[in-house]
């Protein structure tokens, strides 16, 4: 597995399950990302790679702009008129 990175790494670190499952995330790690105590995070799970985040504030300002790119020199509104004429057509 090849993992790409533009961000920032602080040194690997090894993590110890307690005897509750739970981690400590590293000083270190919790300043740079300012966690602190009741701070939510999302866990995502990719085959055997555990990633977590920090859970933003709005999740739609978090994803305003994702994927752009799949709408570049697509005109939104045709797409959208023929998507509602194929719906309309199956009723």
């Amino acid at each position: 597995m090849v993992v790409i990175s533009t961000s920032y790494c602080i040194h690997s670190r090894l993590l110890v399950f307690g005897s509750k499952y739970q981690l400590v995330i590293p000083k270190e790690a919790r300043e740079k990302v300012g966690l602190g105590k009741g701070d939510t995070l999302i866990v995502d799970v990719v085959d055997d790679v555990i990633t977590m985040r920090r859970r933003p504030e709005s999740f739609t300002e978090y994803g305003r702009g994702l994927h752009r790119d799949v709408w570049e020199g697509v005109d939104t509104e045709k797409y959208l008129e023929e998507i509602r004429r194929d719906w309309e057509r199956r009723r």
